[in-house]
């Protein structure tokens, strides 16, 4: 069943569909020894944006030596000079929190999790 992953508190957000979800997109490519700069979005579906943040951010696998990434608001920002050349792929995974919480603590989300493949490639 469709629901099976909800309790009964929160029915009513998994029909809706409250959840986050990364941008699609493929990332800008890099040039070895020269400033990397690019950036992912983070949508909360079927509610406003502005009743959420990031709560934190993972990263599996390797960047590029040399990028980091930060996170502000529901933007995650990948920076840095990667003195390495190659494809680079690795998932993202974010979690989300409300910034205030319904009277019964529930969030309303049906998942507070997303995540998605990305690559970077320096030249």
């Amino acid at each position: 069943m469709l629901l099976s992953s909800c309790d009964a508190d929160t029915i009513a957000s998994c029909i809706i569909g409250i959840r986050p979800v990364l941008e699609e997109k493929e990332l800008t490519d890099g040039q070895r020894n020269l400033p990397y700069s690019d950036y992912v979005n983070v949508e909360i579906e079927n509610a406003m944006d502005s009743d959420y943040f990031i709560e934190s951010v993972e990263v599996n696998e390797d960047l590029p030596n040399g990028i980091i990434y930060s996170f502000s608001n529901r933007t995650i920002t990948f920076d840095g000079v990667s003195s390495v050349a190659g494809n680079f792929e690795f998932e993202v995974r974010v979690i989300v929190r409300p910034y205030i919480f319904e009277d019964d603590g529930s969030d309303n989300l049906c998942s507070n999790a997303s995540s998605r493949e990305y690559t970077i490639k320096i030249n």
